[in-house]
């Protein structure tokens, strides 16, 4: 095993071959690769062309950016409960600890994770001095390189492929040294594939559209699979034509041949590729949607179809309430076992170990809670004008002038 002791830090070595390649521009064949790659346990490839989307498109990062500030954005706290003097004091030397390795930047770092997959920094320990005491602390990370992360046998005559980071498999480093976190799991009885981690490759397919043409697209698409196929059964065709139509389109699906007859008909839907500004616009905004579900787990909130239920509706900085908490939960246990309960066990051993308990609290769906506040008034139930300009922040017209009137009952009156 790799010791850090009371004080000796740790090199991360890096794995005995590197991946070098650099992208200026990505082709379906590049792509094709590092998908492949990635599948068998090397990403660094795949994570390379998502520097290159996320750097191209503009949605793409932002919609990355509001999944990390909904948990960066929360309140950590430390919680003790025996609090004597010697726990107290203990608790103060963490938190300016903490500080110093600055946390909420460790925190996005360790986040991106949601759109490559996986992400790793490298702690930094060293001795220093905090209330007058003597101390080993954590005083900063680095974050290590995309192909640092990969998955290899330990053993040649291991089953299954194992997760390193650099030279070594993730088992070998003692708590404090290395942080990984992962969006998703490797199942324990099978290799580890990359393209299931975090939401980047869903994203990725939709931004392809945004910056590509009709056959690139075409071309991405074989890596991922076939395009949608639509079979059109014509009027009065009987139970025969749809025994066909349905065998040709499974067969299409396998070696792109089939035999259809004239009353049946198979469509390949597309955008047309010199469409009107209008219908690439249209086709944006969708893409733009599409985007924003697969990174923010965007689901039935604001820009959503016309259904949607109240859980649904609790959101963090247009988060999903349960996957902004999920996220803040992940990184609170890692934090945990990785720094506190390694920095009480070297400095103070016996002493109560604070937990780490981040607090994501819901921003109100102003557009959903208006088609609520709406339909509670519609059925005749009486509202508060005041308690509804509070939460609108809608304050009450200055005078006649400033009034804007409503023909129909006014929900605000």
């Amino acid at each position: 095993m790799l010791k850090m002791g009371k004080m000796n830090n740790l090199v991360i070595l890096a794995p005995k071959t590197r991946d070098n390649t650099k992208y200026k521009t990505v082709t379906p064949e590049k792509f094709r690769q590092a998908f492949s790659a990635a599948q068998g346990g090397r990403p660094a490839a795949l994570y390379k062309i998502m520097d290159w989307f996320l750097s191209m498109d503009g949605h793409l990062a932002g919609a990355l950016q509001s999944r990390i500030s909904a948990n960066t954005s929360g309140d950590s706290s430390l919680i003790i409960q025996d609090k004597t003097a010697k726990n107290e004091n203990a608790l103060e030397i963490l938190k300016a600890a903490l500080d110093g390795i600055k946390l909420r930047k460790l925190k996005t770092a360790l986040l991106k994770a949601n759109y490559y997959g996986a992400r790793a920094v490298e702690l930094i320990w060293a001795e220093t001095r905090m209330n007058g005491k003597a101390i080993i602390a954590p005083v900063g990370f680095k974050n290590l390189p995309h192909d640092f992360i990969y998955a290899d046998k330990i053993r040649k005559t291991d089953d299954y492929k194992s997760v390193f980071v650099g030279a070594e498999p993730l088992e070998n480093y003692d708590r404090g040294h290395v942080l990984l976190f992962t969006a998703g799991d490797a199942d324990d009885y099978s290799d580890p594939d990359f393209t299931t981690f975090g939401r980047g490759v869903s994203a990725m397919r939709y931004s392809i559209v945004k910056y590509f043409d009709v056959e690139d697209w075409a071309a991405f698409n074989e890596v991922f699979g076939m395009p949608m196929r639509l079979g059109i059964l014509k009027t009065g065709a009987g139970e025969e034509a749809l025994k066909r139509l349905e065998e040709a389109v499974h067969n299409l699906g396998n070696d792109a041949s089939a035999v259809i007859d004239e009353t049946t008909e198979i469509q390949f839907p597309e955008v047309n590729k010199y469409s009107s500004k209008a219908a690439y616009e249209a086709l944006s905004e969708f893409c733009n949607r599409e985007i924003s579900k697969a990174i923010t787990s965007e689901a039935l909130t604001g820009g959503e179809g016309k259904t949607g239920t109240y859980g649904a509706m609790q959101t963090a900085n247009g988060i999903r309430l349960d996957v902004a908490q999920s996220d803040a939960a992940e990184l609170d246990d890692l934090i945990q076992e990785n720094i506190i309960n390694v920095f009480y066990e070297i400095n103070f051993p016996g002493l109560e170990v604070p937990k780490m308990k981040t607090a994501i609290k819901a921003a109100p769906n102003l557009f959903q809670q208006s088609n609520i506040d709406k339909n509670l008034f519609e059925m005749g139930l009486p509202l508060s004008v005041s308690a509804l300009r509070k939460r609108y922040d809608a304050p009450a017209p200055v005078d006649d002038e400033d009034r804007l009137e409503k023909t129909q009952n006014s929900l605000f009156g």
